[in-house]
């Protein structure tokens, strides 16, 4: 199955309190404001999806810039989006270009246009099923900019919309709130009709699909090591390999800590980090090779104690 990881530029799931959490494992968004946790009962996946009111607002470090001039967007939004007297913003560029962006009542979905300088409406939702959530995709090659709900393609429109992606959930100001959503993408191309349709399909085993497995394997199968050790786990997957090669690393320190390292070692750490030698991120890159060095020596370390022995 074709994934598209490789050309992911921003994975936002939302599905977790850190709503910053780049599932991509490629950039450190920023969290501002105070979202709202959808219920397990009323989100996506058991819990996926959050409310951005106003003042929240999530920032990227590095604009996300388009050298090719495509780009595709993917988000699911829970209809209808709650009527707050101005526009609704869920991706701006650093320019004030919003990419997509609903009416006052959620009832169209537009796209600015630099060239004319107005919106321009890509979708219309007033005939969707309300408080139901539904997939909106917008791709955008050769000035060209076609919408899809649910993967089922709606419109077409000759534009100009090259404004490098800075702000997600609210304009840069956080008085233009999107409200609910989850599973945000963005990539520097143009989606394939396969991913049109997988994106857009709502199917348990997707989950089994995800990227960023190294959070999930260590929030799932020893956070209460993490806590009884008062460590706090980073939002990103940086920070996780870091905390794991410093674990590693130190061992030695405390009984504690050398349980963490066999802990580490039993998870069969070695087979799971290796796709983040490949990152794009250079720092993931390098977290990932100390963590393989610092998992050699404990090796070595315990074999030459079990020799002994």
């Amino acid at each position: 199955m074709t994934t598209g990881y490789d050309q992911l530029q921003l994975w936002l799931k939302l599905e977790s309190q850190c709503f910053s959490l780049d599932s991509s494992n490629y950039r450190v968004p920023r969290l501002y404001g105070s979202p709202l946790k959808v219920p397990s009962y009323k989100g996506m996946y058991n819990g996926w999806g959050a409310f951005f009111g106003f003042g929240s607002l999530i920032t990227l470090d590095k604009p996300i810039e388009f050298p090719t001039n495509q780009w595709s967007i993917s988000f699911w939004m829970l209809i209808p989006t709650i009527d707050t007297g101005t526009v609704h913003t869920l991706v701006q560029g650093i320019n004030g270009t919003r990419y997509v962006v609903a009416n006052s009542t959620g009832t169209r979905l537009a796209t600015f246009d630099q060239d004319k300088r107005k919106f321009r409406v890509g979708l219309k939702l007033d005939k969707l099923g309300v408080y139901e959530w539904h997939n909106v995709m917008i791709t955008y090659n050769n000035k060209k900019v076609r919408y899809y709900v649910d993967s089922v393609f709606k419109k077409k429109m000759q534009m100009v919309c090259e404004d490098p992606i800075k702000y997600v959930g609210n304009s840069a100001d956080g008085s233009e709130p999107f409200g609910t959503f989850c599973d945000l993408r963005i990539t520097d191309r143009v989606f394939s009709n396969k991913q049109i349709k997988q994106y857009s399909a709502y199917v348990p085993e997707f989950l089994d699909l995800q990227p960023d497995f190294l959070s999930y394997r260590m929030h799932e199968a020893i956070p209460s090591f993490f806590q009884s050790l008062h460590l706090n786990i980073g939002p990103t997957s940086e920070a996780i390999l870091r905390l794991f090669a410093n674990i590693a690393a130190n061992g030695k320190l405390s009984l504690s800590l050398g349980r963490g390292r066999l802990q580490l070692l039993n998870m069969n750490t070695i087979t799971q980090i290796l796709p983040f030698l490949s990152a794009k991120d250079v720092k993931l890159r390098r977290e990932a090779l100390r963590l393989l060095s610092n998992l050699e020596c404990s090796l070595s370390t315990i074999w030459l104690h079990c020799t002994s022995d």
